[in-house]
């Protein structure tokens, strides 16, 4: 995936944007930070883990999501995330870009 669609999709990129930081966190959390719905989430994790920019890891039931370390381009891809994720940008780039539509439905 090129890094325009990679970055292309408001959801995705917001889903990104909650996996700053480091930690794993669970489905639930990226729901909550990123304001997209859990549907959208799981379907943007999905395609993350397979492209290898999230790594997945599953303890019994429950998975956890993270920022691929191993992913190539990781760490030009978190300085371009923290930049879009700091403050207002993304709301910004998409108000700019003249389309329309606030955040995502909650979990």
């Amino acid at each position: 995936m090129d890094p325009v669609e990679l970055l292309g999709s408001k959801p995705r990129l917001r889903v990104l944007c909650a996996l700053l930081g480091g930690e794993s966190v669970s489905l639930y959390r990226v729901c909550r930070r990123s304001g997209v719905s859990r549907r959208s989430a799981a379907a943007h994790l999905r395609l993350l883990t397979r492209i290898g920019v999230v790594k997945q890891v599953a303890y019994d039931s429950v998975r956890l999501y993270q920022l691929n370390r191993e992913y190539e381009l990781i760490s030009e891809l978190e300085q371009v995330l923290s930049w879009i994720c700091s403050g207002r940008q993304v709301d910004q780039l998409i108000a700019r870009s003249g389309k329309r539509g606030g955040l995502g439905a909650a979990c």
